[in-house]
């Protein structure tokens, strides 16, 4: 899973353990080799873990799903499984986050 973790970009996208215990959805923003920073939410809030913690608070998202889903969303426009995978909500949420990653990578 370390080497998994470690092959990680930036803007990939994974799980993350917060503090309060919860998995949180978050962006690569930046990466050294002793730590990743990852945008937490739309408004831009990061966390950093050290390589220490990546194995246990870092889960990776599964790529055959999100191959899964987005050639079914592109085969059928009107799949209602596909459509609520890709709600307008959550595409202004993923831009949101990347426009954020992008600042802050142009501020580094």
């Amino acid at each position: 899973a370390l080497r998994m973790i470690n092959s990680l970009q930036i803007h990939d996208f994974v799980f993350i353990l917060r503090s309060d215990g919860r998995w949180t959805y978050a962006i690569i923003a930046d990466k050294q080799n002793d730590s990743i920073r990852f945008v937490v939410d739309a408004d831009g809030c990061t966390k950093t873990l050290s390589k220490k913690h990546w194995s246990n608070s870092i889960r990776l998202v599964n790529p055959d799903e999100v191959f899964s889903i987005s050639t079914r969303s592109s085969r059928s426009k009107k799949s209602k499984k596909a459509s609520k995978m890709k709600s307008p909500k959550q595409k202004e949420k993923k831009e949101r986050m990347l426009q954020n990653c992008q600042r802050m990578q142009r501020s580094i």
